[in-house]
């Protein structure tokens, strides 16, 4: 198994890697601020960011029990994990 399979290693690096809980990036979400940055799918005028619907998704991750995770769960957040460590180099 290799460890981008492993759950229980995906979610320590997305846990550190997310470093908001999940009602301080719930808040930050409903800022102004944040619903004007990012990148919009092509021709969604005015719609909501990439970047903001994956918000949503890592708050509703960080709240779920890990038993319910699922295979596309893990896969989000190895997404996320590769978003935030190509930004911090």
């Amino acid at each position: 198994m290799s460890r981008a399979d492993d759950p229980q290693q995906t979610y320590r690096e997305f846990t550190d890697a997310v470093n908001m809980k999940p009602g301080e990036l719930t808040r930050w979400l409903e800022t102004e601020e944040s619903k004007h940055v990012g990148w919009h799918k092509k021709g969604t005028k005015g719609g909501e960011s990439v970047g903001h619907d994956s918000g949503r998704r890592i708050v509703d991750l960080l709240r779920r029990k890990r038993a319910d995770l699922t295979a596309a769960d893990y896969k989000h957040m190895r997404k996320v994990i590769g978003y935030v460590h190509r930004h911090l180099a």
